[in-house]
């Protein structure tokens, strides 16, 4: 029996409790875990974003004092950080997937004549 009941058939409050800790606990766990997750997706996102703003700084520096070399190979291997730190800004949880659709109805036999079929 998951609850010893009085004798009125209740549960009372401490047996309530009793069974409620550990969910409570779980789920507490959870948005620890939760948010230990989130604090390392922002550290990577910061890392990320001044990792594309030194690179950029950088090119505009190497472009600066150098107007005769071609930088289009580098621009465009940094491009990507760009893209990243973006998709990391816009980050959201992926919406369930649909419930599928039920099931069809069995066929109807048919009906039989007065000879049985």
């Amino acid at each position: 029996m998951m609850f010893d009941h009085d004798r009125h058939g209740f549960v009372n409050y401490e047996q309530l409790k009793e069974r409620l800790e550990p969910i409570e606990r779980q789920l507490m766990s959870t948005q620890a875990d939760v948010d230990a997750v989130t604090a390392l997706v922002a550290q990577v996102a910061t890392d990320l974003a001044t990792a594309q703003a030194d690179l950029q700084t950088q090119i505009d520096a190497l472009a600066a004092a150098n107007p005769a070399v071609s930088l289009t190979a580098l621009q465009a291997a940094v491009a990507p950080l760009d893209a990243a730190v973006v998709a990391l800004e816009t980050l959201a949880p992926t919406p369930p997937a649909p419930a599928p659709a039920p099931a069809p109805a069995p066929p109807v036999p048919p009906a039989q004549g007065p000879t049985g079929g």
